[in-house]
Parts: structure tokens; C-alpha cells; sequence
């Protein structure tokens, strides 16, 4: 038996996925190897193996390390509440019904930014990579603060939020979740979604919300829903509006936001109420999400 100590520390990016097939190779020979770590990137290299066995340590508010939490186990806990609720919005081809269907979906969730979960205790969770940009890279500096001891974390699709949230309360982390509306409105001033989202925005904000406060939409204090909603979606909110038939950006959303990002810097200018909504998402998240779990504690009691 190996034992390794947080191995990803005073190594080189390059030679830390080196260090996870030398690893991989002792299994192979039958060498059991316990390893702690730190790092999303470096445990990315191994959510793919039927042999990971996941053990998540937590601190309690006392100092005291919590008992392990087994993920895979986990998983299993919060499946029946998944499968119920993620049925309105699977694929045709995914097989909600096959119980291995949930531990290839969590492999295809995890990956070195989403397994960041696990090493955080302040979590902003944001539909996509265009997010992810917009909070880490193009308002960095108007935000840093604010980001202080938050952890951005794309879900890739909204549909994703059922994994997420019930794995974010199991964890008992402080979270938020800020997601686009995806209303489009016509000429004649009706209101359409596209696909299954019109469904979701039904279940998760139409009766769950308040009123619209400088185009973001915030779950009600009463609320069982952590979500903040960008009215239609991010690029109209920041009005940097991608044309999908502009043959040079491809309706690529990231790549529309990076070219474009001193346009967003200008609007927001122009528009600092905006900037001002955001920084609130970041502010409250602890604030209302611990608000929210003193309501449930008093519940319960």
C-alpha cells in the first residue's frame, strides 16, 4: 500500500497528469495507493475509474474533521430526488430509469472546474463557460473583492441544476445559482421559449421569483430556490447581442464575449446599476442562502 500526501504540491502543470498515470500504473499492478489532494485538476484525471473511491473530508463549525463522505454513495442518496425531477428535462437517448445511468451522467459532470465543489465552501453556480468568463476574466478587477472566498462554478446547461443543487445541499455548502430565462419575445410582444426551457423557467422561477430588479430576476426570500434569472439571457442583459448568423463568430457565445469585452466594460458604464445587481448576487449568497437554512433549522426544530 502507497501512501501520497497532496503529490499535485511544487509540480509543474505539464508533469501533474504524468503523476496520474504513475499512479494509475501501481493499480494496475496491484498496489492499493491512498492519496490526498486539494487539487480539482489533478483528482480530474481519476473520476473516470470504476476503482476511485471518493472520500470528501469536511470541517465542522467546532474545527473538528466530520465524518468521510463517501461521493458514490452520495450519489445514491440523492438519486430518487434527481431522477424525479430531471425527467421533464432528459434527452430522448438518456436512460433515466438505469441506476448506471446516474454514475455516467456524474462522470460526464465532473471535470476540473465542477470538481471544484469539493474544495469550496462559498459557491456561485453559473450556467456555462460564457459565465465562467464574464466573472473570471472581463470583470475580474470590478469584482475581486466580492469574489474574495467564492468559487465559480459552470453547470454546463441549466438542466444540470437538479445534480448540482441537491449535491450543494448534501455537501452543506452556501450557494447560488444565476441562470438565463431564455424568454424570447416577438414583434408582437409574446413571450416564447425554445424547447424544454419554458418548462423549467415554469418550475423553478415563474411562481418562485420577484420582480425584475436592473435585469436580474431573484428568487423570493420565501423560496426553496437559490437562483438568480438573467432576463433572456446574458449577452442582451450585457448588450453585446450575438447574431447566430454572423458567419465570423459561428454563434460562438464565448468567443462573442471575449472579442467583445470592451463593449461589455463600456455598457456596464453606462448601465453601473447592472454591475451593482451582480456584485449583490456575490453578496448575498451567503448571506440569504444561511437565511434560508436558519428558516429550515427553525423548521425543523
Amino acid at each position: 500500500m502507497l501512501l501520497i500526501d497532496e503529490p499535485e504540491l511544487l509540480l509543474h502543470p505539464l508533469l501533474t497528469k504524468k503523476m496520474a498515470n504513475l499512479v494509475k500504473e501501481l493499480e494496475r499492478n496491484d498496489i492499493a495507493t491512498i492519496i490526498t489532494t486539494h487539487s480539482s485538476s489533478f483528482l480530474s484525471h481519476f473520476i473516470y475509474s470504476d476503482k476511485l473511491n471518493l472520500i470528501i473530508m469536511r470541517k465542522e463549525k467546532d474545527g473538528k474533521l466530520s465524518y468521510p463522505l463517501y461521493f458514490w454513495e452520495l450519489t445514491k442518496l440523492i438519486e430518487n430526488k434527481i431522477k424525479k425531477e430531471y425527467k421533464e428535462f432528459a434527452k430522448p437517448n438518456e436512460k433515466i430509469e438505469d441506476s448506471n445511468f446516474y454514475k455516467s451522467k456524474w462522470k460526464r459532470l465532473l471535470n476540473e472546474y465542477t470538481l471544484k465543489i469539493f474544495f469550496s465552501k462559498n459557491v456561485l453556480f453559473v450556467e456555462g463557460m460564457t459565465e465562467y468568463v464574464l466573472f473570471n476574466n472581463i470583470l475580474r478587477e470590478m469584482t475581486d473583492k466580492e469574489l474574495n472566498d467564492i468559487e465559480i462554478i459552470p453547470i454546463f446547461g441549466k438542466f444540470h441544476h437538479v445534480f448540482f443543487e441537491k449535491l450543494a445541499k448534501k455537501l452543506d455548502l452556501n450557494y447560488w445559482f444565476l441562470l438565463d430565462d431564455d424568454r424570447k419575445t416577438d414583434e408582437k410582444g409574446n413571450t416564447k421559449w425554445f424547447g424544454k426551457h419554458g418548462v423549467f423557467w415554469e418550475k423553478y422561477g415563474k411562481n418562485e421569483t420577484s420582480e425584475e430588479v436592473n435585469g436580474i430576476i431573484h428568487s423570493r426570500e420565501d423560496s426553496e430556490f437559490r437562483i438568480s434569472w438573467f432576463s433572456s439571457d446574458i449577452e442582451k442583459f450585457l448588450g453585446v447581442e450575438l447574431n447566430c448568423y454572423d458567419e465570423e463568430r459561428k454563434c460562438c457565445k464565448e468567443y462573442n464575449l471575449i472579442s467583445r469585452a470592451k463593449d461589455v466594460l463600456d455598457n456596464l458604464e453606462k448601465e453601473p446599476e447592472k454591475l451593482k445587481e451582480l456584485k449583490n448576487i456575490l453578496s448575498f449568497l451567503k448571506t440569504k442562502a444561511m437565511n434560508n437554512q436558519n428558516t429550515l433549522d427553525n423548521i425543523a426544530k
